[in-house]
């Protein structure tokens, strides 16, 4: 299986200044560990805040970011457009050599979360799916040890899908077609199932762990703060 040339982060974000900056930062630091070129883009989706401005000043500082900014108003539509934009960036660079990973701009990654994506890319992964925990800084009392049960419940069952902490080879993702932009929920969970029609090698690590907001109010309905709040009220899953 051919090595991993180029990684390219894709983070969609919308008004998130406020959260942007440690998720950057943390991608930065991954970044760093694995010690390859890397790009990271953010999506600044029908932003009213200073999302852009945030990644500005990071880009400034160093970082190997870039903001992209448009008014999608679907996560999967930012994320589609952001691999389009990557390929700016690829070159020459065979699709089989470029590594697309994704999370989202309300999360912390792990510094080992490139390298260890790279390392079961060498070994002839096609997609590597992560795991995530509820930041104890933003979360509502009492909400993280109810996550914690249901996940490792669900673990026992199936594999977890996350867009947040989701890697792919661009082959692969090429030969899905991509990101599905006609839904406004659940892409991740389509994008992984055309993978393994197709045969894709789809790997799910518990070893890497992406921090994510355990806020019940998020930017899409249906998305995963909806999960949180009809897991913190039950009462809302009966209604």
């Amino acid at each position: 299986m051919s090595e991993v040339e180029l990684v390219v982060v894709a983070v969609p974000a919308r008004n998130e200044a406020g959260r942007l900056d440690r998720c950057l930062t943390s991608v930065d630091v991954a970044a760093r560990e694995w010690g390859g070129p890397v790009t990271i883009l953010v999506g600044a989706d029908a932003c009213t805040d200073t999302t852009a401005a945030v990644v500005g000043r990071l880009r400034a500082a160093g970082l190997p970011v870039r903001a992209v900014e448009g008014s999608w108003r679907r996560p999967a539509r930012v994320r589609r457009a952001l691999v389009a934009e990557a390929r700016l960036a690829i070159g020459a660079i065979a699709s089989d050599r470029v590594w697309i990973a994704s999370t989202d701009a309300d999360c912390v990654v792990p510094r080992h979360w490139i390298a260890e994506q790279v390392r079961l890319a060498a070994s002839g992964a096609d997609v590597v799916l992560g795991e995530v925990a509820l930041d104890p800084a933003d979360t509502p009392p009492g909400l993280a040890g109810l996550f914690d049960e249901r996940y490792a419940d669900l673990r026992n069952r199936r594999r977890h899908v996350h867009a947040a902490n989701l890697g792919i080879r661009l082959s692969a993702y090429d030969a899905v077609g991509g990101w599905r932009s006609s839904t406004s929920i659940g892409e991740e969970h389509h994008l992984v199932r055309c993978a393994g029609d197709v045969g894709a090698d789809i790997r799910c690590s518990e070893d890497i762990t992406v921090m994510t907001s355990g806020r019940t109010s998020g930017r899409v309905n249906g998305g995963f703060a909806s999960v949180l709040r009809r897991l913190a009220v039950p009462s809302e899953v009966a209604g």
